[in-house]
């Protein structure tokens, strides 16, 4: 049954995939100011709960996509993180859960359960081999810097474009070398995880 895992925490796996403070060197912090609201598709088990996202101060606003968007926005903000522990507001109410990253996937206990979530596209791109000739949005963000364009030829390790996400700068680089055969990204454009942003033909034989 869908009920079988509560909202609080899909809410909960919504709010750790965003912010991942144990990653994040400074804290805690919200990714570019400038992006939008996103859509969020996340899987426990047989379970899917499909959120639209709209950004909050330290928080986020989440509606019932499923639902066609026309439900209430539930908001949940992240008051203190450390060493796995997580207190956050939920409806206007604190709680606190222990709350583990790993894999890609949200190990959290709430209410007295535990619960592995994963984002639906994070899960399926992980699960898929790399392709050397395609560059794949990693995160939710914005180009801030494109540095090639058609008919350039790269090497392994070059760097092709920025984007901007949670106020950190994440270059992406060529894996192999070739030459840029298109470009699906703009300076200023927002991306969505997975979206497909640069194409190379891949050398024959590499020097």
């Amino acid at each position: 049954l869908a009920s079988a895992v509560p909202d609080v925490a899909w809410a909960l796996a919504a709010l750790v995939s965003v912010f991942k403070p144990d990653s994040h060197p400074s804290g805690p912090g919200w990714r570019s100011d400038s992006v939008a609201e996103f859509d969020m598709a996340l899987l426990c088990g047989s379970h899917q709960r499909d959120w639209r996202v709209a950004p909050l101060d330290r928080g986020l606003g989440l509606r019932n996509h499923s639902l066609g968007g026309q439900s209430d926005v539930k908001p949940i903000r992240l008051l203190h993180w450390r060493q796995g522990e997580v207190r956050f507001e939920w409806m206007g109410l604190q709680q606190t859960a222990v709350v583990r990253w790993e894999a890609g996937s949200v190990h959290c206990s709430v209410q007295g359960r535990n619960y592995v979530i994963a984002e639906r596209n994070a899960l399926l791109q992980a699960q898929a081999p790399s392709d050397a000739s395609r560059v794949m949005a990693p995160v939710a963000g914005k180009i801030v810097q494109l540095k090639v364009a058609l008919g350039d030829v790269v090497e392994a390790g070059q760097q092709l474009l920025c984007i901007e996400a949670m106020k950190m700068e994440m270059w992406q680089c060529a894996q192999a070398p070739g030459e840029v055969v298109a470009l699906h990204a703009n300076v200023g454009e927002q991306v969505e995880l997975g979206n497909l942003l640069c194409e190379l033909r891949l050398q024959d034989h590499p020097a």
